[in-house]
């Protein structure tokens, strides 16, 4: 009768593990770029600190009505994703993300009737140690979409081709979360959203496919890093 007690409570303890598992943990990095020293042209890799599923979302910019971030990025497989880094946070290899979304509720401070709710898009399982870039494809009504990175040069006289014209990562919306801004050029409108990391997506293990010709697209326009390791752990097999 003990042993089986033992046995019993040995299981509860195994299965409380189970489903405490914690929520992805990550810090930002900011890094002048060699070539371009102001601080729009910073460049931002995200530090996986604990293990985890990353989501992208929009921010909160009231308590009404917070709309979707594919509202102004192209949230769908293929349009959006995650780099490795390469050499002096250059950008590595890169990952398209798989388009996948959930729901994610933001509470209000002191009204739950005022809770808004909005969609996330996956981004990718990460472990702690990585340290990432991230990239998306703007949606502008009359203008071609553009791909932004939040690596490698940003646009100016030297690098014309390149799409984005700055990043920033310095304000908070209404919740009290702070802001990544992805700023295009030529027309193309400015895509804000916020990370949050929670539990381990689909068992685990990391997700998505290398694009070789996005990459290789961007090393022709932007002369961005050209070494395709890991700076933390190899992901491809």
């Amino acid at each position: 009768m003990m042993r089986n007690k033992i046995l019993a409570m040995t299981a509860m303890v195994m299965l409380f593990g189970l489903g405490a598992r914690a929520a992805l943990q990550y810090g930002v990095l900011s890094y002048e770029s060699p070539e371009q020293k102001w601080g729009p042209a910073k460049r931002l890799t995200f530090k996986v600190t604990s293990g985890g599923s990353l989501w992208m979302t929009t921010y909160v910019s009231n308590w009404y009505d917070v709309g979707h971030l594919g509202d102004t990025a192209r949230m769908t497989a293929g349009n959006y994703g995650w780099t490795t880094t390469s050499g002096m946070s250059e950008v590595g290899t890169v990952f398209a993300s798989t388009g996948e979304t959930t729901t994610k509720t933001f509470e209000h401070p002191t009204n739950p009737a005022l809770n808004v709710t909005t969609t996330a898009y996956f981004l990718g399982n990460f472990e702690a140690g990585d340290e990432i870039g991230l990239w998306l494809t703007n949606k502008t009504e009359g203008h071609p979409d553009q791909i932004g990175y939040s690596l490698g040069p940003v646009h100016d006289g030297a690098h014309p081709t390149i799409e984005l014209g700055s990043r920033q990562y310095e304000t908070v919306d209404a919740a009290g979360n702070t802001r990544v801004n992805f700023g295009f050029i030529n027309g193309g409108e400015s895509v804000e959203f916020l990370l949050y990391g929670a539990e381990y997506h689909g068992g685990g293990g990391p997700v998505g496919q290398p694009l070789p010709g996005v990459f290789a697209t961007l090393l022709v326009a932007g002369g961005v890093g050209t070494t395709l390791t890991r700076k933390n752990r190899k992901r491809e097999e």
